[in-house]
């Protein structure tokens, strides 16, 4: 059995970097493509956060805290579902600009099977491409197969 425990995503978003990182920490812009998540935090290293929402037609509160918080290239915390420690993963995002364009590398934690992993990538992507829509980047299909 596998044990790879760390899920990794990552995408180019066409905004500058500040842009991008303001839409990782600004709590409004967060619930316009994180499935309206409500986000509680004071965007201090240390601090707590939350998360209030509704997945898969459940309604969840999950908590964590603000590791580090270095705009405009780097935001670390945890994120524990439920009330078990155990299953805290953290979340590290980097964010680098190059050409005017910004590089995001997104990494998570403590997933306990390869599908845990594969499942949490799915998510990540989800997440990246609804931010990439909510700074107005237009959604790009995947290419059709090539014609032989």
């Amino acid at each position: 059995m596998s044990t790879k425990s760390i899920a990794e995503v990552t995408t180019v978003i066409h905004e500058p970097i500040e842009r991008v990182w303001q839409a990782f920490v600004d709590p409004d812009v967060i619930a316009s493509y994180m499935m309206g998540a409500l986000v509680t935090t004071d965007r201090k290293e240390g601090s707590p956060i939350t998360w209030k929402g509704e997945w898969k037609g459940k309604a969840y509160e999950d908590s964590g805290q603000l590791i580090i918080v270095r705009g405009p290239d780097l935001l670390k915390y945890t994120r524990v579902s439920g009330a078990d420690p155990a299953q805290a993963h953290t979340i590290t995002v980097e964010l680098k600009e190059v050409a005017g364009v910004t590089h995001v590398k997104l990494t998570q934690d403590n997933n306990p099977t390869e599908e845990a992993c594969t499942e949490a990538e799915k998510n990540w992507s989800a997440i990246l491409d609804g931010l990439k829509q909510a700074l107005g980047e237009a959604p790009v299909s995947k290419p059709e197969e090539a014609r032989t």
